[in-house]
């Protein structure tokens, strides 16, 4: 698992995020085992744990954590994205079957919150790409209609513009939607 795919949305508290990046450094831990393995994940000494020798050292002499909870986050069918609740305690053997459910009550919660974040964020996406499309489509018109062109051919002086100027095309198409014409580039 390559750590710039994982990050962390939330987080109680400034260890809580310390402890999550020392897996994400690594690859290795409970969080990342649980999104990988989707299994729940307890240790009630993690500086003694074999499973994760280097993160169990690094986060108890940082941090003196000695329990965690990973917990695989169930999220929307169809939902390419993997989330993991992970709860951290000074106190070893923290994490007793009471705890355990409790865990999955709040990790059931979390799963919620993390969906209708994605989902957000992909709305947001959306409208991102019907404005850049409706913008690249209206400068195409633009661009025919000032230079007498075909449609392909308005696209190909965006293009050229936008490679030349090392920009993406919908801000160049945006430049010509503001202005009705190219900002630099080939002139039809």
């Amino acid at each position: 698992m390559r750590s710039e795919t994982l990050r962390t949305l939330a987080a109680s508290h400034d260890e809580a995020l310390e402890a999550d990046e020392v897996q994400y450094d690594i690859g290795s831990g409970p969080c990342v085992d649980a999104v990988v393995r989707d299994h729940v994940f307890v240790t009630g000494r993690v500086q003694d744990d074999p499973r994760w020798p280097e993160y169990g050292r690094r986060v108890h002499e940082a941090l003196g954590v000695s329990s965690v909870l990973a917990q695989r986050l169930t999220l929307p069918d169809g939902n390419e994205s993997v989330a993991a609740l992970n709860i951290y305690s000074r106190t070893p053997d923290a994490f007793g079957a009471l705890a355990m459910r409790e865990g999955l009550l709040l990790a059931t919660q979390c799963s919620l919150l993390v969906a209708a974040h994605l989902a957000h964020d992909r709305a947001e996406n959306l409208t991102r790409a019907l404005t850049s499309n409706r913008d690249i489509g209206v400068a195409i018109g633009i661009l025919m209609s000032r230079h007498r062109i075909t449609r392909d051919e308005a696209l190909g002086m965006l293009r050229v513009v936008s490679q030349d100027a090392n920009r993406r095309l919908s801000d160049i198409a945006a430049d010509v939607t503001d202005t009705g014409d190219l900002p630099d580039g080939p002139r039809g």
